[in-house]
């Protein structure tokens, strides 16, 4: 760690990777166990308070974007693993994922292994795959004491009738709870909001696609009730990824309902597949297209080798120091918001320098300070 001295003499750092906090020891060397409050007043220790709040925002942003590429199956350049890795939030954040190599434009999940340093070498690409793709091997992988910052291999599973049609998008449930405040507050967390009558969420495989669940509520103070899922599919296909995140959501709120005496979260849709095993017989085999280059990057994924048309961005790995953290921060920004990134880091006081092209992403919007800045 690097310290840098204060007008009260003592010395500060900062330590964390994904919950940073300011450190504070005396000049005689003594770390204290926490920070003066005088000292919490000097501008420099103010200004590695806000470093710590940013980089915490930074490491769920980090954590976040490995879990979509996760549940959407999405490539990962090989040349992206490596750029990261000296950053120690993506190191731990991807250390132990379980990746297979992409090998014909498809994950060969026959050769997974878990994600260590130095794995990129194998691959040009790698696919961190959604753990209903790993089949009968996931229990395998559920014994081995790997830690994720991501859950992938202990991610819940859920899959539907083997006769049931795909195109069948609803799933009926009820449940009661008691305080619709905590409902509302764990539809949030989940990551969808209350419109009207319903709940409403989004799911990717890797295309987005809508959730709607039918919910009796009348704001916090009252009691809410759960009626049914459906997905807004319009009568297409629903795949086995999207089926599965679908049902997570679903459980996830019937788990937290109100009362003993309805069946767990699991007997319950074991009886809803029993009653459905069966119905309505015969399916097709999946008609699931293959995601195209402009389905995977709007999907979020980066695509190795350059930008292919004028819907695709350079990706760029930005590599900035601080003079109190020992490893880097590297971004992965789009080169059109790398101005934008360089001055929104100089607020505190991350210098950057390095940058690294890593493939081709979708080039969507732009934030406002990106769009001002970029030539």
């Amino acid at each position: 760690m690097g310290w840098i001295g204060i007008a009260t003499g003592h010395e500060l750092t900062v330590t964390g990777t994904l919950r940073p906090e300011v450190v504070c020891r005396t000049a005689a060397g003594s770390v204290l166990a926490k920070v003066p409050a005088g000292v919490k007043k000097d501008p420099d220790a103010e200004r590695l308070a806000a470093l710590c709040d940013r980089l915490g925002e930074r490491a769920r942003a980090v954590r976040d974007l490995v879990e979509s590429w996760m549940v959407r199956s999405l490539p990962v350049p090989a040349a992206v693993l490596e750029a990261v890795w000296d950053d120690p939030v993506w190191r731990e954040t991807l250390t132990d994922l379980v990746i297979a190599p992409i090998a014909g434009g498809a994950p060969d999940l026959g050769r997974c292994e878990p994600l260590k340093e130095g794995i990129w070498t194998q691959a040009d690409a790698f696919a961190i795959p959604h753990p209903l793709l790993l089949g009968d091997e996931l229990l395998i992988w559920r014994a081995r004491n790997l830690k994720q910052v991501v859950e992938q291999v202990r991610r819940e599973t859920w899959t539907r009738p083997a006769s049931m049609d795909r195109t069948v998008g609803e799933v009926g449930f009820h449940a009661y709870f008691e305080s619709g405040g905590a409902f509302e507050r764990r539809v949030h967390d989940l990551g969808g909001r209350i419109k009207r009558d319903a709940a409403r969420f989004t799911v990717h495989a890797p295309e987005p696609l809508g959730i709607e669940i039918g919910v009796d509520w009348s704001g916090p103070m009252s009691p809410a009730y759960l009626e049914r899922m459906r997905f807004t599919s319009g009568g297409g296909e629903i795949g086995d990824i999207a089926w599965s995140e679908g049902v997570r959501i679903l459980m996830a709120l019937y788990a937290h309902r109100s009362g003993d005496d309805s069946p767990e979260a699991a007997d319950a849709y074991a009886d809803y597949c029993d009653f459905h095993e069966g119905e309505p017989g015969t399916v097709a085999a999946s008609s699931v297209a293959k995601p195209t280059r402009d389905g995977l990057l709007r999907a979020g994924a980066v695509l190795a080798g350059t930008p292919a048309s004028s819907d695709e961005d350079e990706c760029v790995a930005v590599r900035y120091e601080h003079p109190v953290l020992d490893e880097p921060v590297v971004e992965l920004v789009r080169r059109a918001a790398v101005d934008g990134d360089k001055a929104e880091k100089s607020l505190y006081d991350l210098v950057p320098v390095a940058e690294t092209g890593v493939g081709a992403v979708h080039a969507g919007r732009l934030g406002f300070l990106a769009s001002a800045l970029h030539r």
